[in-house]
């Protein structure tokens, strides 16, 4: 899955942070979220469409996240390398009984599995807090978490409807801090629904970020949140 190459990680991150303004503060940014990254995979579904006779396998966010990461740590790999991968070896749901929306599914387990699979060690860390993991974010880690997402984009899912369904795997992509005071006011994820390299990289406030975090780690039985991380920095 990583393309013919073998990972190789870093001793310390590639990134750098610069300074910005946003809706007329200044702020540091992590690396640079808004230029074009054809590192990110978009456009959720499209290696296995639904054609409308239940064949499709459209429920791919996390398989999509462990391809992001791949591809940010220099591998080259899809949507669909990583879904054959997945399914192969039993990483994701597959079931011809349920709806391609839910088709394709994973767990944060699988998801540290589908990312040793291409030579990226990774962990789970479960009951974590959103501004720990932007830390690893800030020192070069790759980082997958889950949320709910209609309580962390509303205008793409609809309004949060206590009950639903509406687990989503993000990648945790930049951290963004007050110029003066450091304190963490937002975060850019990479959302495989986005139409585009660009559009997938989702600006949210991190009290909205961290809600949804939170509420998809009740949902599994947490008390914060669960993500996937690399053990090792990666970009």
């Amino acid at each position: 899955m990583f393309g013919g190459e073998k990972f190789v990680p870093l001793s310390s991150t590639q990134q750098g942070k610069k300074k910005i303004v946003i809706d007329g503060k200044p702020c540091t940014i992590f690396d640079s979220p808004d230029e074009d990254n054809s590192s990110r995979i978009c456009n959720q579904g499209s290696a296995f469409p639904d054609d409308g006779n239940g064949n499709g396998i459209t429920g791919t966010c996390g398989c999509c996240a462990c391809a992001t990461i791949i591809n940010k740590a220099g591998g080259n790999t899809s949507e669909k390398q990583v879904i054959m991968y997945a399914t192969q070896n039993s990483l994701c749901s597959n079931r011809r009984d349920v709806s391609p929306s839910n088709r394709g599914g994973t767990s944060s387990s699988q998801r540290c599995e589908i990312l040793r699979g291409a030579g990226i060690d990774a962990h789970e860390e479960n009951d974590t807090s959103i501004y720990d993991l932007a830390e690893k974010v800030e020192s070069g880690y790759g980082v997958i978490i889950a949320v709910g997402a209609q309580t962390y984009n509303e205008d793409w899912y609809g309004p949060y409807l206590p009950g639903n369904a509406d687990g989503h795997a993000l990648v945790l992509e930049s951290v963004i801090r007050d110029g003066l005071t450091g304190k963490i006011e937002g975060f850019y994820v990479i959302d495989s629904n986005g139409h585009s390299t660009k559009e997938c990289c989702v600006r949210v406030t991190a009290r909205i970020l961290e809600e949804a975090f939170r509420r998809r780690g009740r949902e599994l039985g947490l008390k914060q949140g669960s993500a996937v991380v690399t053990s090792q920095i990666i970009w």
